[in-house]
């Protein structure tokens, strides 16, 4: 096989260590570089893997922070930011995408939190929605948390926004449309 490649900062017996940067440059006119991660293609066994890791701490202290971010724009709009897997080309399903928190064994476990941002004019809509397809389309699951013990499970609350000056939104429940033959669901 090839070598590897380590691109490291050193370690230190006191104090931080090193932060280690990589950045394209910036442009003056025109585009700046842009930089990508990206794993080797193979044509036998599974693909490589990448595993991005926020440092963790032996202290009384919290591990380390991931953050993706768009670019800004001072005249324009931020960048999109799309976490996706890949299309399955032939045979198979596509990989699946999982957004969670981590387990723990004393205290509560970390909060998931899906929202579009602020705004001073319309905040941008929410859609959670399962994929089309040409035969059954997915289910959409929306449950709270199961209590193993003598405790009491989560509850699941929809509700729409409240307004300070005007109506609050409406909460509509419905089934979709037939659009040929059958049947709308009860």
């Amino acid at each position: 096989r090839s070598g590897a490649l380590v691109l490291s900062t050193g370690n230190t017996a006191s104090g931080s260590a090193g932060g280690l940067t990589l950045a394209t440059g910036a442009a003056l006119s025109g585009a700046a570089g842009a930089m990508s991660l990206v794993v080797g293609s193979t044509n036998s066994g599974t693909g490589g893997h990448v595993y991005l890791s926020a440092g963790s701490t032996s202290a009384a202290s919290a591990g380390g922070v991931i953050s993706l971010v768009s670019g800004s724009s001072t005249s324009s709009s931020s960048g999109a930011v799309t976490l996706r897997s890949a299309n399955a080309l032939s045979a198979g399903v596509s990989g699946a995408l999982l957004l969670s928190s981590g387990t723990t064994s004393n205290g509560n476990s970390g909060a998931v939190t899906l929202a579009t941002g602020a705004s001073s004019t319309t905040s941008g809509v929410l859609v959670l929605s399962s994929g089309t397809a040409s035969a059954n389309s997915g289910a959409v699951a929306v449950s709270s948390g199961f209590s193993s013990t003598a405790g009491t499970s989560g509850s699941l609350t929809l509700s729409s926004g409240t307004s300070f000056n005007g109506n609050s939104g409406a909460v509509t429940v419905a089934t979709g449309g037939s659009t040929s033959a059958g049947r709308s669901g009860a």
